[in-house]
């Protein structure tokens, strides 16, 4: 577990809205400031690149009584949306697992209606609207066709290829993009993180936020380290008996299919780390998942040509749709370290 604990989901997935490109925090900054907020704004995203975040952050400018805008506050109104405790903001989320009926509509259609009970505006944060039944869609459309001008719709949503034109027609649109590697990893090490746990976790994460919070709770770049390291140091019966050993003869298929499956994830990052040094050198060094352990990856390479990388690239490919396909554990394993050639590690 990592050293932060949960505070720190707060921390990153929360400083997302200021992670985003300047010119789109400029945009917001400029339509609150000149009161044109849209009266419904579609912003959409891949799952975990803080879209809800950002529309709370959204809900508080507007609201704020400092007139703060994408900036911490403490104002009254600020630290109640942040509690989910202020009456004129409400946040919908989508608890049926296959979609959002037409009664639950009409309640927030009801609730739109009414005056705000505090503040000059009211604020509806609606999550996946992708899942609006087709009943459902009609009724909200109506809402969207005759706004109270006292209310705004943040609706939310991860590809609005999956929204009907009827729905995006009526909404301003914006895509939230995914968040730089620089811009994750600076935030990690400003928490406390090194720079090589940073960097590791900040390409992996793939400009998502939220999953570079999962990895580093999961604390997967000093496992990862070991698991390189087992890979350059032992022939393959001896990864047989470090990767599956610790396993009890009481676990089962699956729990030994998801060790190998990590194992295979790692040899896949090291030999692509080598592929691209192979090809750029020097100049690779901040493209390399494994940048800490440049030296294993130039060491690694000597006598190998593009070629060699992608062939044995493309056998893990293999490896790993057979062990989808529920191959023995035992041999998929051993697959991966006979691609990966001798030990480049003493012990």
């Amino acid at each position: 577990m990592n050293q932060f604990g949960a505070p720190w989901r707060r921390v990153l997935v929360s400083s997302t809205s200021f992670l985003l490109p300047e010119e789109l925090k400029e945009g917001f900054r400029t339509v609150i400031k000149k009161r044109r907020f849209p009266h419904a704004l579609l912003m959409y995203g891949p799952k975990g690149i803080g879209v809800k975040e950002l529309a709370l952050a959204l809900a508080e400018s507007l609201l704020c009584d400092e007139e703060k805008i994408l900036e911490p506050c403490d104002c009254r109104n600020c630290k109640r949306i942040r509690e989910s405790n202020h009456p004129d903001v409400k946040v919908f989320e989508c608890t049926e697992a296959a979609s959002i009926k037409v009664a639950q509509i009409r309640e927030l259609i009801g609730w739109a209606r009414f005056h705000p009970l505090e503040s000059g505006k009211k604020i509806l944060i609606m999550e996946e609207v992708e899942k609006l039944s087709d009943s459902a869609l009609n009724a909200f459309l109506k809402l969207l066709e005759e706004p109270p001008p006292s209310t705004s719709l943040i609706l939310l949503a991860e590809n609005p290829v999956e929204l009907k034109p009827t729905l995006l027609s009526r909404c301003f649109r914006v895509r939230l993009p995914a968040v730089s590697a620089g811009n994750i990893q600076e935030s990690l090490v400003k928490e406390g993180a090194s720079h090589d746990e940073a960097h590791y976790i900040s390409l992996l994460a793939k400009g998502i936020p939220a999953r570079a919070q999962e990895l580093l709770e999961e604390d997967v770049f000093a496992s990862d380290e070991k698991r390189l390291k087992a890979l350059l140091s032992h022939y393959s019966y001896e990864m047989v008996e470090e990767g599956l050993g610790s396993l009890s003869k009481s676990s089962n298929a699956e729990a030994k299919r998801k060790v190998i499956f990590e194992y295979l994830r790692v040899a896949q990052i090291f030999l692509r780390d080598t592929l691209i040094y192979t090809e750029k050198g020097e100049k690779s060094e901040d493209s390399l998942f494994f940048k800490n352990r440049k030296e294993w990856i130039r060491n690694y390479s000597l006598g190998q040509t593009g070629h060699d990388l992608c062939d044995k690239i493309n056998r893990l490919e293999i490896v790993r749709a057979d062990l989808e396909r529920y191959a023995n554990p035992k041999l998929a394993i051993m697959a991966i370290t006979e691609t990966i050639g001798e030990p480049l590690l003493g012990d």
